[in-house]
């Protein structure tokens, strides 16, 4: 029930917890679950828990966690590493447009051409053909880019 070591519940017998019948010979104690629930949260509130299950220090060091991300997230934004979601996607969605345009552009226009070459040079042509026109397309787009340069020496 209390899913720890026996150790521990010998620790914790020590300590006050409820037994229903001590164990003898070899047998196993026996526990009243509610005895031990009861038992348990006097013990937290004694403690200085408030009972309602949250361990303050527990709480304290997922807040100073929680704190510590958002400082360096705003760090990252005022050093330019950060930037909002909306503006990553207006810059990105001309560029995934491109994209998308050159692609599906590609088998209409390459079509008839590697047709042609696969007559005439057969599947090693229409590999070096396919891998310049793949070439050609790539080059068009390392040109794309609504990305804000970064500034050189300025620093948040």
């Amino acid at each position: 029930m209390l899913g720890v070591h026996v150790n521990s519940v010998i620790r914790l017998e020590q300590e006050g917890l409820p037994v229903a019948q001590p164990g003898a010979g070899g047998k196993a104690s026996l526990y009243d679950p509610a005895a031990i629930v009861a038992w348990w949260l006097a013990r937290h509130r004694a403690r200085g828990g408030s009972g309602d299950g949250l361990d303050p220090a527990a709480e304290r060091a997922r807040r100073d966690k929680a704190q510590a991300n958002l400082a360096e997230q705003m760090h990252a934004t005022r050093a330019g590493e950060l930037i909002p979601r909306s503006e990553l996607e207006r810059i990105l969605s001309p560029v995934v447009t491109a994209i998308r345009a050159k692609l599906l552009a590609g088998p209409r226009a390459w079509a008839p051409v590697l047709a042609n070459i696969a007559a005439s040079h057969g599947v090693a042509g229409i590999e070096r053909e396919l891998a310049t026109r793949i070439r050609d397309v790539l080059t068009a787009l390392s040109g794309l880019t609504g990305a804000p340069r970064r500034r050189k020496g300025k620093t948040a």
